[in-house]
């Protein structure tokens, strides 16, 4: 089973060049445009279908299969555990609650069943050592991240061993503290819109779940939207609080509006286009400009 070929294609352009050449394909979605595979097409992105991980009427893989994704987040790995028949009966309840992680946000970790297993996951993956995160060269490029992806398989298998998740939940603890000072360092600014409090990010570090960082340990503010830019890739990632003032609207939506269809995400946490680098200044100010007009439409 580890023959299978796991492709990263970060762009739609790349996408585009793998039309009809690949047998399955994990949310490689691009907006309102997705690679379609030979067998499978795991996707749900603006569709009315449940996240990846909790597929399960899916063909299964053949050794000789190639898989591509857009990314690599937990559900994209869950979805190619399906396709490789290695989802065992007692992370059902694990798989629900990441598929709840996967369309809100990391903020209601520690409301599910599973928040000692996802804070486990989460403090391992920031451990592995992996470029799938991060954009390495000036020109995206379709990569082999087959070794990255059963790296994360192993850390899943290891969430259900009692002994390596005590030593998981250790290292969390651990990855809370170092993350606390990232996540000062990266806070470059808050704004106020309508009453709607929107805290933003920048950093040339990869900080997993900088999205859920609405309390600010600090004050003990708790804002109600998030605007994380990376530096590595030129990327931002919009998220609302749940029960926040701003929850009505619409992440997606309002990530398209700003970034053209390749855009997207979810109601509540989005992306802009993958594989595109953008100005932080002109285009954050694009996206609490549509906030704002959001905003003014709902009231």
């Amino acid at each position: 089973m580890k023959n299978i070929k796991v492709l990263k294609a970060p762009t739609v352009e790349l996408a585009r060049t793998l039309i009809g050449k690949v047998e399955h394909t994990v949310e490689a979605e691009y907006g309102e445009w997705t690679l379609e595979g030979l067998k499978n097409t795991l996707a749900h992105h603006g569709k009315d279908a449940p996240p990846v991980c909790l597929w399960k009427d899916v063909k299964l893989a053949k050794a000789s299969d190639t898989i591509v994704v857009s990314h690599l987040d937990l559900d994209t790995v869950g979805g190619i555990m399906r396709l490789l028949n290695l989802v065992a009966p007692n992370q059902e309840q694990f798989w629900d609650d990441v598929a709840k992680v996967d369309v809100t946000g990391r903020s209601i970790i520690n409301d599910l069943p599973s928040a000692d297993l996802l804070n486990a996951y989460y403090a391992g993956n920031s451990a592995l050592t992996t470029t799938t995160n991060k954009t390495t060269s000036a020109e995206p490029q379709i990569a082999d991240v087959t070794v990255e992806v059963w790296d994360r398989i192993s850390l899943i298998f290891d969430l259900f061993d009692p002994v390596k998740l005590a030593i998981l939940i250790e290292a969390y603890h651990e990855h809370c503290e170092a993350k606390i000072e990232l996540v000062k360092k990266a806070e470059v600014a808050v704004y106020s819109v309508l009453g709607v409090s929107i805290r933003v990010f920048s950093t040339d570090q990869f900080i997993g779940g900088i999205n859920s960082e609405y309390e600010d340990r600090q004050t003990g503010t708790t804002h109600d939207v998030i605007i994380a830019y990376s530096e590595l890739s030129g990327s931002f990632t919009l998220s609302f609080l749940q029960g926040g003032k701003a929850e009505d609207l619409n992440a997606c939506k309002i990530m398209q509006t700003v970034f053209g269809l390749e855009a997207g995400g979810h109601k509540g946490i989005a992306g802009s286009s993958r594989g595109k680098s953008f100005d932080f200044s002109s285009y954050l100010r694009k996206i609490i400009e549509q906030i704002e007009l959001e905003l003014k439409s709902n009231y």
